[in-house]
């Protein structure tokens, strides 16, 4: 895999967090960016992609229109081995859509976590976290004190 391939996935994964509200739906977008890039002609992977005639992926457009999609080397910028995918890129992506980190990527959760912070200090987060069922490890606790620390010494 080429540096500028492993760009462009990273820019697809992190657009599909910022333009999706749900888990759910980060989920589906970011599955269907990956999936894309190592799809062909003779072996479409697009069960991810939206469907119907408004989708953003020419495939499913084609397909809501009854026609025979082609044009998968023109069109799918970064082609990616599929021997690769599944070696690599099929297990870190298992890990990058777990439930559990991306409903912290929500934005109703992902702003009352901020505003807890920034109100009561670190331990209010990790107290709305423990209470959602989320893990949180005594690494994480002790870094967001000693976060705070700093920026208090600062603003003094």
């Amino acid at each position: 895999m080429t540096a500028e391939s492993i760009r462009k996935l990273q820019i697809y994964y992190s657009r599909a967090i910022r333009v999706n509200v749900t888990a759910e739906t980060m989920k589906k977008a970011i599955l269907a960016s990956l999936f894309h890039q190592y799809s062909t002609d003779d072996m479409p992977r697009h069960q991810f992609c939206p469907p119907g005639l408004d989708s953003w992926h020419f495939y499913k457009r084609a397909m809501g229109e009854h026609r025979y999609p082609t044009g998968h080397t023109k069109r799918v910028h970064t082609q990616l081995d599929f021997d690769l995918f599944h070696k690599y890129l099929e297990p870190l992506y298992n890990r990058l859509t777990a439930d559990d980190l991306l409903r912290r990527c929500e934005r109703k959760f992902a702003v009352i976590s901020a505003a807890a912070e920034y109100n009561r200090g670190p331990a209010a987060a990790s107290t709305i976290k423990d209470a959602l069922g989320f893990q949180v490890g005594e690494d994480v606790v002790g870094r967001s004190w000693q976060g705070a620390t700093n920026d208090w010494k600062r603003a003094s």
